[in-house]
């Protein structure tokens, strides 16, 4: 019988190689753009990079979160490898730490010292400081920190008990943690839809502190949820080609994988349609300044190209009910889908701190070397835990699903 861990297996150590050189490559750009931008530069793309890798980790907890509650037998067979990328929670809070170090300079949030501060000749005009100051109620540092210091509790929470839960299954000869984890489920991910929320405010939103949009937490949910289903997607076809799952996965479930992905890759732009039309519609000033910023200067260029490969690639990859069947179709829809969420949040970050299209690489080094981290763990982690729930009840049922 084939191990039901990675330890000695060929895959894993291509993953390690491809970790080892995406960290690499990060450093190199991250320090890149250190020189060649300043410490403002760092702490914008790092933003961004981190931004990013938390979305796609905390989201990896959701999905498993999601299937305890739903008691789904057909993911039984591919819910660990979600759990296997969510051991990078504990790895991936400290990410916060820049981001801290940038708001008490001064330099990351506009917010954190609206009077002074600027950005490629960016600053705030006199009514923007206005609108900022009637939201230092919320936008002041001790509260942005306590925010942070409670989605970090819950997120770890969540990982010891609904993902240590479910792997400690495996040695279990009842089914008590996983009827735990039946009952836990649902005040985990109601916690998880408020703390992905008011992250995407604070790490994202805030960045712009005089526009809102009710849609943008969603907006970042959406996006963290397809790339999440893509990286589950791209590990579960190499590792079932590698003959790692045989027996457990088939390509009925393939197919459901590609059925999420291309029915979320919908919900995404819906949720991107329905926020900007939304906002057109009305045309309020302190809204509008969002999509101005972004549609001119050159940021267009991101805009469009985040739409189509967001949204009009992989829709037309994935539409078809064979080829979500194939093992191939999926890994290139899913890397394209990666690439377009982090272009994406590029649109997102990059024109509060320049006016004009700017990028020159620096902007991928966090998110690779992050990246890479978060690759890193899963091999980690896959060397010593089962790739597969193995005890799981449903299990049987996930062996024999027909999608």
């Amino acid at each position: 019988m084939q191990s039901l861990n990675l330890e000695g297996s060929p895959v894993a150590g291509k993953l390690q190689t491809l970790a080892f050189a995406m960290m690499g490559i990060g450093v190199a750009l991250t320090a890149m753009a250190v020189v060649m931008g300043g410490m403002q530069h760092f702490y914008a793309v790092w933003t961004l990079g981190f931004s990013y890798v938390l979305g796609i980790t905390i989201t990896m907890m959701f999905f498993s979160g999601l299937q305890f509650l739903v008691r789904a037998g057909w993911s039984t067979s591919v819910r660990r490898i979600s759990e296997l990328y969510s051991g990078y929670v504990p790895i991936i809070i400290l990410g916060f730490i820049p981001v801290i170090l940038g708001l008490f300079s001064g330099e990351l949030f506009p917010w954190s010292n609206p009077e002074t501060w600027s950005a490629n000749g960016l600053k705030l005009a006199e009514h923007q400081i206005h609108v900022v100051h009637t939201k230092h109620a919320f936008l002041n540092n001790t509260f942005f920190l306590a925010r942070i210091g409670l989605y970090v509790c819950v997120w770890v929470l969540f990982y010891l008990y609904i993902i240590k839960g479910s792997i400690a299954q495996d040695n279990s000869t009842d089914y008590s943690t996983t009827k735990r984890n039946y009952k836990i489920a649902a005040p985990f991910l109601i916690f998880y839809a408020l703390t992905i929320t008011f992250a995407g405010f604070d790490l994202l939103m805030s960045l712009s502190p005089t526009w809102f949009s009710t849609m943008f937490g969603v907006y970042y949910f959406a996006g963290n949820w397809v790339s999440a289903l893509s990286m589950i997607a791209i590990v579960v076809v190499m590792l079932h080609k590698a003959g790692h799952l045989k027996g457990f996965v088939t390509v009925e479930h393939f197919h459901d994988i590609g059925k999420l992905m291309f029915a979320f890759t919908v919900f995404w732009a819906y949720i991107a349609f329905c926020q900007y039309m939304l906002i057109w519609y009305s045309n309020i000033p302190e809204e509008t300044e969002f999509f101005i910023h972004r549609t001119h200067g050159g940021w267009e260029i991101l805009a469009w190209t985040s739409l189509v490969l967001h949204f009009v690639v992989p829709f037309f990859v994935l539409i078809r009910q064979d080829f979500k069947r194939k093992g191939n179709v999926l890994v290139i829809a899913g890397i394209i889908i990666l690439i377009a969420n982090f272009l994406d949040l590029c649109w997102v970050v990059l024109p509060v701190f320049n006016p004009h299209f700017s990028m020159n690489g620096s902007e991928f080094g966090p998110a690779l070397l992050l990246f890479g981290g978060l690759l890193f763990t899963f091999v980690a982690q896959a060397r010593k835990t089962n790739i597969v729930a193995v005890n799981d009840p449903y299990l049987q049922e996930s062996i024999e699903l027909v999608s």
